[in-house]
This record gives structure tokens, sequence and C-alpha cells, in this order.
């Protein structure tokens, strides 16, 4: 009958609970608990240890790098930067012919239309918005 099963379901229950709770892991760097191994493996990759202001939030250890105006343009970059026409459609009329490029943020950026502006000095600049304001005549 299905009454008979209910007890059962439910021992089973309780015994999984009590084996989830036994299996929990604990950081051996910043001392933080997880109740499963993917959730630990995904914290080692960011965990700081305790002495360095760990146990809090898992912090970046990887720092990210700024290009600066001077660094040319990467071969993908080349690549991938916009012709006249695109960059004088995304900018003002006579951009392109100015000196500025656009291309692409990172790469694999222009299937998702994340463009960087560059200046006709070198500068990079990561806002449409910002790049108007540049314009010679102030946007």
């Amino acid at each position: 009958s299905g009454s008979g099963d209910a007890p059962g379901t439910l021992l089973w229950q309780a015994s999984r609970a009590v084996e989830s709770v036994a299996t929990l892991s604990v950081c051996g760097i910043c001392g933080n608990s997880f109740q499963n191994a993917g959730a630990m493996k995904s914290h080692r990759r960011f965990c700081k240890p305790v002495e360095a202001g760990g146990g809090g939030p898992p912090q970046p250890v990887k720092k990210r790098r700024v290009r600066s105006a001077e660094e040319p343009l990467l071969d993908w970059e080349q690549e991938q930067m916009l012709g006249e026409r695109a960059v004088d459609a995304k900018l003002w009329p006579g951009a392109y012919a100015s000196g500025w490029r656009v291309v692409p943020k990172y790469r694999g950026a222009e299937k998702r239309c994340h463009w960087s502006y560059v200046s006709p000095e070198g500068a990079r600049i990561t806002s449409k918005s910002a790049a108007l304001q540049a314009q010679p005549d102030g946007g």
C-alpha cells in the first residue's frame, strides 16, 4: 500500500540530511565552510590567506592589466578594427579621417558590440559618450 512508503522515504531523507551536514568542507586557507566540492573548488581560485585579510568575500588574485596609450594595437585588434564608414557612423562624419579608430574591447567583443574608441593620440576610451565629448568641436 502507499502508506508503507512514507516512513521509508522520511528515513532516507533524514539520513541524507545527516550525511550532507557531515560532508561540510572547510577551506584550509581562510577557514570558510562549504557544503559541496563545487563551491569549495570555485572559492579556492580567489581565496586569500587570513593573514592577508582573507576570511571575508573572496578577492581576485589576478590583477587586470590596463593598456597604455603608447602601446600599439595588437594583431587581433588590427584585424577586427572597424573601417572608415563604420567608424564615421559610430562616432561622427570625418572621425576616421581625423585618426579615430574603433576596436573590440577584448577578443570576441565585436560579437557583443563592445568597442573601445582610440583617439588620434592613442588614448583608449571605453565609452562612446566619452569619445563624443573628446571630439575636436566638443561633442
